[in-house]
């Protein structure tokens, strides 16, 4: 007998828990086998398919085994959804029972199936299924239905219903309600008939499962029932009658696994009851030792200065917009005053976040010297004295870095910037995302230009399910030695009309050309124009770079042609040391002489001999890589351009001028078209010249009178293929006739009505359909009324048509006569 006390050990009255929870999904239904059936049938009406009868059947048995499985005296509690596959899976399942052992069976409207909307359209539903897959599934509302959220409210309501009934003893048999203190005869359990999405949000409420973790949950399938069994130490567990394998296949976590382990023995009210095993997704730690607590005003202060950025990007989108409405208004006063509140505003905030970013630099420039390794022994180290500091921080905030780096020691962390060499030979600006042991480092592109050099944000989370087919970047893996110091833009007004590199707020993290209008000194912040969309934006240096590719420092230039100078004296001391590239084929490293087996790196080296081609691979040159050592030069070879003969050089460029403003000449000059009309022309009057000149008699007029008549026929006929062939022309043939009367205007008024009438039969039909939707019928209803008034104009027009033609033959009949 499973009871639980009062408090301080008084038994106030026996508490029965029941065994288990059995959570049980519906039989196969219509809608299961045919999402056809949801068009024309209500959710809630719609029944189990026989198989789905037989699951139930099947699904009771095994039910009851778990049940008497125990042995002992035992009794069952029904939960039911009201729609009719689940009661008609609850009749199936009961003929496994005993009538004794059912305890009582209760229609419960508050775990019925999530609400999709009226009747369901096949391909609607499709379009809102994979908008949901997108959006998430359990915060997305179907239109005139329910979220996953929603089915969670109402399933909360009803678990605080369902304590409430154990509390006061309403789930047991007619004496234990009659004597409380009697205690109870065996165990109770309770099975609840419902839903997929119903019974897993019901254990999202029980077990306090996070919204990621409930969307990794697997549908029920078909009859199949979850066990929620009491544990030794009081809890309910899913881990007592299921195995780690199974709810692995539910989709369970590791973390959510370990929670069932853990709650199918231990007490409740214990520690994991306030802040279970899984709450390691909200925070790293759950007890930081001593020495980490004197970080908590860095990170108080790294949570100010975030606060103060975004404020700051607030403020400053206001102050757009208050300048875009005083452009409108210039003269109204409340406006100016607002606006010079606010530049004042943005003003402190951006000293305030400055003296934040200063004290952070300067803490990370003290730290850096006590553990800088590039200091003697013998030196010693000296901590900025105040004097020092406030020195410091009158120093620009350019200048700061600039000295931050010649101070910091070269070592790098997760979260520095650098500079790294990509599989193209180009520097680009990186940001280190995990350091792999000491010798490699996992870097994502600063300033991704396309989405393939866009950081996969599942993959940092370890989430990310394409592997190497991702069309987003998973980082570059980088030797540290390779790896060289960040070298930020100094930004000032000379830098105006430069095209640079722009990040929009707000869009998708990629980095796009623009041109930078105007510089503000005073606030650090950029007007940029982006190329491509005309948009224009106030940006900080953050959001702006020069170049997609990393600059070069004096180091690395001087270190560049140092090295340039002294490869030809390398090559005389170490023959074996060959530059491997593109242009290079490993069976070619061996040879002397004539290279025969080389890329070519130009199309014009395909009639050559490959000579340009062999010296820039013995040079080291890679195909797709710039020229020079770091790679950052053209990357074309020069164009061969051959120039005209017998004409001096000042005509040769003033050609060349003109080509590239007008563009490139056009070889040919084409044709006008229309050379057989002119021909046919030429001989028609060739003809008419001959037939003046012949000698006129009786027979010559004959013939001309028939050829003219053999010409109209032509002519009308040639018209009337035309006529038939196009359909705009048809129906313009149509609006002629009718224009003209006659036999071609009746005829056109036969096809108007037919297919007027072709069109009320569809609407017809489209109205008795949509009946019970208002809307759809409503609008069906006013297009078949224009349909019907169109037609009775139509077959009026027409009465009218035939009665003029009538009138018209009879007229012809008596001229005649």
């Amino acid at each position: 007998m499973l009871t639980a006390d009062g408090e301080n050990g008084v038994a106030a009255h026996p508490k029965l828990l029941p065994k288990r929870i059995i959570l049980i999904r519906h039989g196969e239904s219509q809608g299961n086998k045919d999402d056809a059936a949801y068009t024309v049938t209500p959710d809630y009406k719609i029944p189990l398919t026989a198989e789905g009868i037989e699951q139930g059947r099947r699904a009771g048995s095994r039910i009851r085994r778990v049940l008497s499985g125990g042995g002992g005296d035992w009794s069952v509690y029904f939960y039911v959804s009201p729609y009719e596959r689940t009661r008609s899976t609850l009749r199936e399942m009961g003929r496994a029972f005993p009538r004794k052992r059912v305890i009582g069976v209760r229609e419960e409207c508050r775990i019925r199936e999530q609400d999709f909307g009226n009747f369901q359209v096949t391909e609607r539903m499709k379009v809102i299924k994979e908008t949901r897959e997108k959006f998430g599934r359990f915060f997305y509302r179907f239109p005139e239905g329910e979220s996953a959220a929603d089915v969670f409210d109402r399933v909360s309501s009803f678990f605080e219903s369902l304590w409430r009934d154990i509390d006061m003893q309403r789930l047991q048999g007619a004496e234990q309600q009659q004597d409380p203190m009697a205690g109870a005869a065996g165990e109770l359990n309770l099975v609840m008939v419902s839903h997929g999405l119903a019974l897993r949000v019901f254990m999202m409420k029980w077990f306090k499962w996070t919204v990621e973790q409930f969307e990794r949950l697997n549908n029920l399938g078909n009859c199949e029932f979850r066990v929620m069994q009491l544990g030794s130490g009081g809890d309910y567990s899913l881990a007592v009658h299921h195995s780690p394998e199974e709810m692995r296949a539910w989709g369970l976590s590791p973390e959510m696994i370990q929670d069932q382990t853990w709650r199918a023995s231990a007490p409740r009210g214990s520690w994991n009851e306030k802040c279970p095993w899984y709450l390691d997704a909200f925070f790293d730690t759950h007890h930081a030792p001593e020495e980490q607590f004197q970080d908590d005003d860095k990170e108080e202060e790294a949570t100010l200065e975030e606060e103060l950025e975004l404020q700051l990007r607030e403020q400053n989108d206001s102050l757009r917009d208050l300048t875009e409405a005083l452009s409108s208004d210039p003269s109204n006063l409340e406006l100016i005053s607002v606006q010079e509140e606010l530049i004042q505003s943005v003003k402190e905030v951006e000293e305030g976040l400055l003296h934040l970013k200063q004290a952070r630099l300067l803490r990370e420039v003290n730290a850096s010297i006590k553990c800088s390794k590039s200091f003697s022994e013998d030196a010693v180290v000296e901590s900025l004295d105040t004097k020092d500091a406030e020195a410091l921080s009158d120093v620009g905030q350019h200048d700061l870095n600039d000295e931050v780096e010649l101070l910091v020691d070269q070592k790098y962390s997760t979260g520095s910037k650098c500079r790294f060499r990509f599989t193209d030979g180009r520097w680009y600006n990186g940001l280190i995302v995990q350091l792999e042991g000491s010798h490699s480092a996992l870097v994502s592109f600063l300033t991704p230009t396309s989405e393939s050099m866009l950081m996969c944000q599942f993959f940092l989370q370890k989430r990310c399910r394409f592997g190497s087919s991702c069309r987003l970047s998973h980082g570059i893996d980088v030797p540290i030695s390779s790896l060289k110091k960040f070298v930020p833009t100094v930004w000032g007004p000379s830098m105006v009309g430069y095209s640079i590199w722009a990040l929009e707020e707000g869009k998708n993290g990629l980095w796009r050309e623009a041109e930078l209008e105007s510089w503000d000194e005073n606030l650090k912040l950029g007007h940029v124009v982006f190329r491509d969309t005309g948009k224009s934006s106030k940006l900080g240096t953050e959001a702006i770079t020069l170049s997609e590719h990393a600059e070069l420092s004096d180091e690395d230039e001087e270190t560049s042609s140092d090295s340039t100078s002294s490869d030809y004296d390398q090559e005389d001391v170490d023959s074996a040391a060959l530059p491997q590239g593109l242009g290079f084929l490993e069976s070619t490293n061996q040879q002397s002489g004539i290279q025969t087996e080389v890329t070519l790196f130009a199309k014009w080296e395909n009639h050559t001999r490959g000579v340009a081609s062999k010296m820039m691979a013995n040079m080291g040159y890679q195909e797709g890589m710039g020229l020079g050592s770091a790679g950052q030069g053209m990357l074309d070879p020069i164009s061969v351009r051959v120039l005209p003969s017998k004409q001096s050089l000042d005509h040769a460029f003033e050609a060349q001028r003109n080509e590239q403003v007008n563009g490139p000449k056009k070889g040919k000059k084409r044709s006008r078209g229309g050379k057989r009309k002119r021909e046919k022309k030429y001989a028609e009057a060739a003809r008419a010249a001959r037939e003046e000149g012949s000698k006129s008699d009786m027979f010559a007029l004959i013939n001309s009178q028939l050829s003219v008549h053999a010409e109209i026929l032509r002519g009308t006929k040639k018209h009337m293929t035309t006529n038939n062939n196009n359909s705009n022309g048809k129906e313009k043939g149509g609006e002629e006739g009718k224009r003209e009367g006659g036999r071609r205007g009746l005829l056109a008024y036969e096809d108007e009505i037919k297919e007027l009438k072709m069109r009320a039969e569809k609407l017809e039909e489209m109205a008795n359909r949509n009946r019970r939707e208002k809307a759809v019928y409503d609008a069906v209803m006013r297009k078949l009324n224009e349909t019907r008034s169109a037609l009775a104009d139509a077959e009026a027009a027409r009465t009218c048509a035939s009665t003029q033609l009538l009138t018209k033959e009879k007229e012809k009949r008596w001229l005649k006569f």
